[in-house]
């Protein structure tokens, strides 16, 4: 009986400028690369700003964010309506939440006073760049659209949690 053997991380398969989504093999030059690249530098970007957060209930909800984001980059590459109404609504509710508790704003804002808000506003910056290039993508392929208001709502997260970060870092 043959043992489980670990896979290799390097395939030699992208070696010849093609890699393979589930869709089949495209160029690593393809707009969908770009997408899915896109939206793995977002999660990475949202991982490290969770690193940097001292309250729980943000990382873990980061945390939660990143995985959901997998959901989103194959919904992206399946052209599958996988981002569900009910994500879009938590999400407004965590802004909302998070904008009650603080002040008005009244003027444009400097982005990250300590390092926890930076990275955070990082994120929010990262999530513009990902929707951005999803858009462009949208343009030829079938996106759904509940992945463009995810990523909408999403930069609005970041930028009212960065806020709150700096606030409390800032009076704490």
């Amino acid at each position: 009986m043959e043992q489980n053997k670990k896979a290799k991380i390097y395939t030699k398969q992208g070696d010849n400028k093609e890699t393979r989504t589930v869709n089949g093999k495209v160029l690593k030059s393809d707009l969908v690369i770009f997408v899915e690249g896109a939206v793995d530098e977002l999660q990475t970007s949202i991982m490290l700003a969770r690193s940097f957060l001292k309250e729980e209930k943000y990382r873990d909800y980061l945390e939660q964010i990143t995985r959901l984001l997998f959901t989103l980059s194959y919904s992206i590459v399946s052209e599958k309506a996988l981002i569900e109404d009910e994500d879009i609504l938590e999400l407004e509710k965590e802004i909302d939440l998070l904008d009650s508790k603080l002040p008005p704003l009244n003027d444009f804002i400097l982005p990250g006073f300590s390092k926890a808000a930076a990275f955070v506003h990082n994120a929010r910056a990262t999530t513009r760049k990902t929707e951005r290039l999803v858009v462009k993508y949208a343009l030829e392929h079938k996106v759904d659209s509940n992945v463009l208001k995810y990523l909408n709502r999403l930069s609005d997260y970041f930028f009212v949690l960065g806020r709150y970060v700096d606030l409390g870092e800032n009076n704490g």
